[in-house]
């Protein structure tokens, strides 16, 4: 018996075994036992009959919440031949398990813990040190796949590794990974790349900027490309969508901008307006 996985989306019933501990940890889901209750669990999932089909989805039904240092069951069928320098692959190891990660260059990227040949059963390499690959995400978009809660297995290979994958990134960046109201203006492919407005002849245009942190209600980051000019940020609602409005644009203020900007840092800062708050959010 091994520490099992369900479904995030939708959990058909499970039973957890008792192997010691009190009857009350048992009988809590597996999201709910602290790492020394699990240490003493087995988690014994149960299904009743095949995982139902709508846990199964597209990669593009997702968003960076849901697999941004989350864990994944992908039908990757061919893809698995790229794996073939770190493990042996048999013409049945048509699924991978991945988490993912942010690399050095901003772009997301999907580290391979294991591989199998079902959705249940993937997890052949998971006892090895090292990643067995990687996937950019674009290699992924017509693919399914199957969200799960991790085993501590899988979440003490794969936790230490993305920490080290990227210890280059510092507090602030850090904390915007965390702020669920960046992701809907978020690039797919670079979630550090986000969609910011600048109001021009009472239109707003949308450019790319590179994040780099908070600054009270603020969000701050450089213009890709138009000079790599520097811009701080609120959010605003666009009918129901949360999008972000240059405020302050450039380095070179005038008196009377740095003073409002001083301002607003301090009004948000004491009432949590804006991103004030941002580095609460989860």
């Amino acid at each position: 018996m091994y520490i099992g996985y369900t479904s995030l989306h939708c959990r058909p019933p499970v039973r957890y075994t008792l192997i010691a501990g009190s009857h009350d940890a048992a009988m809590r889901s597996p999201e709910c036992l602290s790492l020394r209750e699990q240490a003493f669990y087995i988690i014994d999932a149960v299904m009743e009959g095949e995982m139902p089909g709508r846990c199964i989805m597209r990669f593009t039904d997702l968003n960076f919440r849901d697999y941004y240092h989350q864990y994944l069951v992908i039908e990757a069928d061919g893809l698995t031949e790229k794996l073939k320098p770190s493990i042996p692959i048999g013409t049945q190891d048509c699924f991978v398990l991945c988490s993912s990660y942010i690399d050095r260059s901003g772009a997301l990227t999907f580290n391979v813990l294991s591989v199998g040949s079902s959705w249940k059963s993937c997890r052949r390499g998971l006892c090895r040190q090292f990643m067995l690959g990687s996937y950019r995400p674009e290699e992924l978009l017509d693919l399914q796949v199957q969200l799960i809660q991790p085993d501590l297995q899988m979440a003490s290979k794969n936790t230490s590794w993305c920490r080290q994958a990227e210890q280059w990134t510092d507090g602030e960046l850090m904390a915007t990974r965390q702020e669920r109201r960046l992701d809907e203006v978020r690039d797919n492919f670079y979630p550090d790349c986000v969609r910011v407005g600048l109001l021009a002849n009472q239109q707003i245009r949308e450019y790319d900027m590179r994040v780099a942190g908070f600054n009270g209600p603020f969000v701050e980051g450089r213009m890709i490309g138009h000079g790599q000019e520097l811009v701080r940020a609120l959010p605003y609602d666009a009918g129901g969508s949360i999008r972000l409005l240059g405020v302050f644009v450039g380095e070179h203020l005038s008196r009377s901008q740095k003073r409002q900007l001083a301002d607003l840092i301090h009004r948000g800062n004491e009432a949590g307006f804006g991103f004030s708050s941002g580095r609460r959010w989860n």
